[in-house]
């Protein structure tokens, strides 16, 4: 399998609270990744360190596709009650350049 994107020892503290530290992960291509955690684990900032919009205090990020293909989908958003399941995640993947088909 190809690796997409590896952390190694990644650590983060916020407003002066450790968030994570030691954090290995390694993605493969066609791998879908979930985090369950308590609020305020740093679930949010571990993804936005692996996508490149924050930097980790420690550790390193390889990533082996370039930034313009990365992007999560937030775990709260601004959605219209009206819209379907999927119609969030198009338009998420619009605003990344992507278009459905793909």
């Amino acid at each position: 399998m190809k690796t997409i994107v590896r952390g190694t020892e990644l650590a983060k503290d916020w407003n002066g609270k450790t968030c994570f530290e030691q954090v290995h992960i390694e993605i493969y291509e066609g791998e879908r990744l979930a985090l369950f955690a308590e609020n305020g684990a740093g679930k949010t900032t571990l993804l936005q360190m692996l996508i490149g919009q924050l930097e980790p205090d420690q550790g390193t990020v390889e990533r082996r596709l370039p930034l313009t293909q990365w992007g999560y989908m937030k775990q709260t958003a601004d959605l219209e009650m009206e819209l379907t399941t999927l119609e969030p995640l198009a338009m998420t993947v619009e605003s990344y350049g992507r278009s459905r088909a793909e």
